[in-house]
């Protein structure tokens, strides 16, 4: 809450002043720039003019880039930049726009857009060598090898293992389903899930939720004659992340809805390995409730183990907890133990 008091301070103390000296200034939003060379100055909180004839707005909206058949010969990091018109044999503006190519195998110029077509499913576009070196050609070629083209475009990158499991290769053919990355068999999709939030009374559909729950407990089922401790780490993390999002809701215990908080604990139930002595808590898997069948709350609470003496004493050692919190994102992946000190967690005054 610090924070937010400190940034809402100093938006009434700017107020205060540009009213008190009668300044004004116009209102523009960020989608207020409108003209091909507008650009919202996000310093002067207003639209701006691209200077230079051969530049246009950036695709962000918030600075100049070169228009299509230009290179760019200088960026400092401001608004503008400096341009060159591109020339035959290469006239198209490479990808990273700091050259000019050609347009080479498995592609041709567009005359509208004045780039060179998208390449074809399952191949990437190559404009540099294996060391960095720029080619005079934007080349279209095929990922082999399991391998299939990442989110950008531009790289070969291997197709997740269920692929390759399922069809032999990076395809996921009908009836299967891609849910979060991983291919489904039609056998494994036909879990009934149960997808939706109750907030303020209307129930709303989670699309987070519909791509990666499967995913996650597919991933945190160990496999066939794998042992408790071999599942996936960051696959069960966000099953339980799935299950936070739910406010640990069990309320679909017991029937054929599946959600992220009923299908965790059904693979604890099924996980006989234990974190030490702590029977709710099992391993490769995050520890999300108390079992009340164990009296494990009572036991906690009863426990005597830590000796240190705590005080309410401001000036004493002992009147502050030196508190640590495991953290993880919300896909699973782990953050590291950090200190909850700093805005982390704010409990107190104190903390």
């Amino acid at each position: 809450m610090a924070p937010r008091t400190k940034i809402l301070s100093l938006l009434l103390l700017l107020n205060f002043y540009v009213a008190a000296a009668q300044f004004f200034i116009n209102y523009a939003a960020t989608d207020s720039c409108q003209r091909p060379t507008e650009y919202y100055n996000f310093a002067n909180l207003r639209c701006d003019t691209c200077t230079g004839a051969d530049s246009q707005t950036s695709t962000g909206g918030f600075s100049c880039a070169c228009q299509s058949g230009f290179e760019l010969t200088a960026d400092i990091g401001s608004s503008q930049v400096t341009c060159a018109a591109c020339a035959a044999p290469t006239p198209v503006t490479s990808a990273d726009g700091w050259a000019c190519v050609s347009c080479g195998t498995g592609t041709s110029l567009d005359p509208v857009t004045g780039r060179c077509t998208p390449c074809p499913a399952g191949q990437i576009a190559v404009e540099r060598t294996t060391n960095g070196t720029q080619t005079s050609q934007h080349d279209c070629v095929a990922c082999e090898g399991d391998t299939v083209p990442n989110a950008a475009g531009d790289r070969c990158v291997r197709c997740h293992q269920s692929f390759i499991d399922v069809s032999g290769s990076c395809t996921c053919p009908d009836p299967n389903q891609v849910h979060g990355g991983i291919c489904f068999t039609d056998a494994q999709i036909g879990v009934s899930q149960n997808l939706d939030f109750t907030w303020d009374s209307d129930t709303k559909l989670s699309y987070y939720i519909e791509e990666y729950l499967l995913a996650a407990s597919l991933g945190c089922t160990p496999a066939t004659g794998a042992t408790d401790a071999q599942r996936n780490l960051t696959a069960c993390q966000l099953l339980g992340n799935l299950c936070v999002l739910r406010l640990y809701n069990r309320q679909n215990d017991g029937t054929n809805q599946e959600d992220g908080c009923t299908l965790l604990q059904a693979l604890s139930d099924d996980n006989n390995d234990n974190v030490g002595t702590v029977q709710d808590w099992k391993v490769a898997m995050p520890w999300l409730y108390y079992n009340h069948l164990l009296n494990d709350v009572s036991e906690i609470l009863s426990d005597t183990e830590i000796t240190t003496k705590f005080t309410f004493t401001a000036a004493s050692q002992s009147s502050k907890l030196d508190l640590v919190v495991a953290a993880y994102s919300l896909n699973g992946d782990f953050l590291g133990i950090q200190d909850v000190t700093g805005g982390l967690l704010q409990v107190g005054q104190w903390l």
